[in-house]
């Protein structure tokens, strides 16, 4: 009896003094014992507490020619690299050695180009950088060195190329927008489009 006493007075202890594990499912257990769980239990687990793991956990990261970001558990990005094209984000064109916040909030899904980003909130993207070839799905071709708006309507996902894009709307359609001398926007044709086009896939083509 005394030794089941002294058992549980130190899982008590440890219940309220003991860093915890938190796991990506949002369970939570004592980070000592860690090494008693069976391995696929313990794939996946951050130490920390649960400001850390909400705020500095990143769920996506993208990689452009010379710049990253990071969506973080919060719904904040990140980005840093090379800024001298506005990909950044951050409303100018200076580099950046350390991760510099954006001042989106909410994103959902994010997207890296060779020099473009994008990220979606709600159903809306939001995009910044380099947009010679309309790539951003502006409709122009303006840079944009912090994120706006597109005209893009509602999407799924993103993804950016090198000079081009493509989108999932909610009814599973694709559709692309951007530079087409290869016919990367799936039309059948190589003519660009500065506003989204649906794909057509060989069985539609006339």
């Amino acid at each position: 009896a005394a030794e089941l006493e002294k058992e549980d007075a130190e899982a008590g202890a440890a219940d309220l003094g003991d860093p915890l594990i938190l796991r990506e499912n949002g369970g939570a257990e004592d980070a000592d014992r860690a090494d008693l769980l069976p391995r696929d239990r313990r794939d996946g687990v951050l130490r920390g507490d649960v400001a850390d793991f909400v705020t500095d956990h990143a769920g996506e990261l993208g990689l452009g020619a010379a710049h990253s970001c990071a969506l973080f558990g919060d719904g904040s990005v990140k980005c840093w690299g090379e800024g001298s094209q506005g990909q950044l984000g951050s409303g100018g064109t200076t580099g950046a050695m350390l991760p510099q916040p954006l001042s989106l909030q909410g994103a959902e899904r994010i997207s890296i180009g060779l020099s473009s980003c994008a990220a979606i909130i709600g159903s809306d993207v939001w995009a910044w950088g380099v947009n010679g070839d309309a790539q951003l799905g502006t409709g122009d071709t303006k840079v944009a060195l912090a994120p706006v708006l597109t005209n893009l309507g509602p999407v799924k996902r993103v993804a950016l190329g090198g000079r081009h894009g493509c989108a999932i709307r909610p009814s599973g359609s694709l559709v692309c927008w951007g530079a087409n001398e290869a016919g990367q926007l799936g039309t059948g044709d190589d003519k660009p489009s500065a506003t989204p086009v649906e794909v057509v896939f060989p069985s539609e083509v006339p």
